[in-house]
């Protein structure tokens, strides 16, 4: 991990409409600089430029290049989630008889999964790098845990609309899911001939839930 910058000691601050702003175009701008630029071509400057800001502003918000790729990270995931739980909250959006809920089901969890190519990019750049560092591989395990146990809670919410009911562990079936999506994803962007964006997720899902669960509560 890189040292801590200027302001790295100081006390949490107040999150003001300014501060919560220029956050938000420093993450922005990071997600299009790390996916050009791998974590290690990427600059704090470059960063900063991009976003409208001096260094000063990124001190504000984060002491490192590695704090900003997995606070990237943490506001992909979050959005995700954040989608999914608004797609959910809609009244009868599951209501349907068997394959045709399943199907639903399914559409509804892979609506919320980001077929973003700059997002793929910097979740690998992510992972290689915890791959080789120890301490980001600790922070990263931590953030996929709180993402996991989210994402089971809304996933189970969708299976049980559906009117099925898990026969093997939900966190287990939600980390197939994860794993299937992150493979076909890798294969869309690496052959976008043959891998349309969810095409084989959709192929493999209700095949994978039927198996999984159960029809009835």
């Amino acid at each position: 991990m890189t040292s801590a910058g200027p302001g790295s000691e100081s006390k949490p601050r107040r999150v003001t409409r300014r501060r919560a702003e220029t956050r938000r175009r420093l993450l922005d701008a990071a997600l299009d600089v790390f996916a050009e630029r791998g974590l290690r071509g990427a600059s704090i400057e470059e960063v900063c430029d991009r976003a409208g800001y001096t260094r000063g502003a990124f001190y504000s918000n984060f002491r490192t290049l590695d704090e900003l790729l997995l606070a990237v990270a943490d506001d992909r995931c979050e959005q995700a989630l954040r989608h999914l739980g608004e797609i959910l909250a809609a009244p009868g959006l599951l209501e349907g008889d068997g394959e045709a809920a399943l199907e639903k089901a399914v559409d509804t969890v892979l609506s919320a999964m980001s077929h973003d190519r700059r997002w793929w990019l910097v979740e690998t750049e992510l992972v290689l790098h915890a791959a080789r560092d120890p301490r980001a591989a600790v922070e990263l395990r931590r953030q996929r845990d709180r993402f996991t146990e989210q994402l089971t809670a809304l996933v189970a919410k969708a299976v049980h609309q559906a009117g099925r009911t898990f026969v093997t562990p939900p966190e287990d079936v939600v980390r197939v899911i994860v794993a299937l999506h992150d493979g076909a994803l890798a294969q869309r962007h690496l052959e976008p001939d043959a891998a349309a964006p969810g095409r084989l997720e959709r192929l493999a899902l209700p095949v994978l839930l039927r198996h999984f669960t159960s029809a009835g509560g």
